[in-house]
């Protein structure tokens, strides 16, 4: 059994696409957090060579 998962979310990198996956990011916390989850972390990386950008999120169930 996982103590912790982790969440990818990808998406194009285009204008204003930090705040969709901002706002997709905590939207998905906010759920999560809601079911009892512990959320241990949220990070957002960039591909510099493939234009996406990424946002990781570990929590434990």
């Amino acid at each position: 059994m996982k103590l912790y998962k982790i969440e990818r979310i990808r998406m194009s990198f285009m204008p204003n696409s930090s705040d969709k996956i901002r706002k997709e990011a905590e939207d998905f916390v906010n759920i999560k957090a809601a079911a009892g989850c512990e959320i241990v972390s949220v990070s957002f990386d960039t591909a510099s060579n493939n234009g996406y950008i990424y946002c990781y999120i570990t929590y434990r169930e």
